[in-house]
């Protein structure tokens, strides 16, 4: 099994009035995917499910390298996007096409019909959030290959702590990859985040699953011209 610790230092100064993408978090050194540990951003949503609110619409575009039926490397546009709303005791949200969370690519595909996450959230005493995917995929005319996967977050004595999990599948030419798990937790220490997620990635089934566990504590300022941040 192929285990990584990840440690990582960074300083860096946020001005006001930015708004979440994929850009913002990589401009920032955090991950773009899953958005950051310990600044408020939409993007963490990936993460910890729970963790939207407002009423707004989300858009992604950019290229994306595929290859065609005949392995040809093609810049091919892509977009993803959703909107979310806040909705009495329940938030909720649906975004389409993320490629966050996925085990049932396929090189040889015809066509991709689509991807879709719904997000719930709520506060019963106890803050709350869900997250459940679907995933389709058209691997020739007659085969059609769907798979679900989840995260969960709860607030849970001052930490919040997250769970996503994605089901290992078969494919159509016989191909089996194992599950992918994300476990982690945030919680506050003075002016200071503790943040600490172990990370599971399985891939083929005679493969062996590539580990990885991010431990650091950050801070945030904020101030009337801007927002700077460190981490370690």
């Amino acid at each position: 099994m192929k285990k990584h610790i990840v440690v990582a230092a960074g300083l860096a100064v946020l001005s006001t009035g930015a708004f979440a993408t994929k850009a913002r978090m990589t401009a920032l050194n955090q991950d773009a995917s899953f958005g950051s540990f310990y600044m408020d951003d939409e993007r963490n949503a990936f993460r910890s499910a729970g963790a939207f609110s407002g009423n707004y619409v989300y858009l992604e575009h950019g290229q994306n390298l595929v290859r065609d039926n005949n392995g040809t490397a093609i810049d091919a546009p892509e977009a993803e996007g959703g909107f979310f709303r806040e909705g009495g005791s329940l938030s909720y949200g649906l975004y389409l096409n993320s490629d966050t969370y996925n085990n049932i690519t396929e090189a040889n595909a015809v066509a991709e019909s689509g991807r879709a996450d719904f997000f719930v959230s709520g506060n019963s005493g106890m803050k709350w959030g869900a997250r459940v995917g679907y995933t389709s995929l058209l691997i020739d005319p007659n085969v059609d290959v769907t798979a679900f996967d989840f995260s969960l977050n709860a607030e849970l004595g001052g930490a919040n702590v997250w769970l996503s999990y994605v089901p290992g599948v078969e494919t159509s030419t016989g191909v089996e990859t194992e599950a992918d798990m994300r476990l982690g937790a945030t919680m506050g220490m003075g002016d200071h985040t503790l943040f600490a997620e172990y990370d599971s990635e399985g891939g083929d089934k005679d493969d062996d699953a590539q580990t990885t566990l991010v431990v650091g504590a950050a801070r945030t300022h904020s101030t009337d011209s801007g927002m700077w941040f460190y981490d370690i």
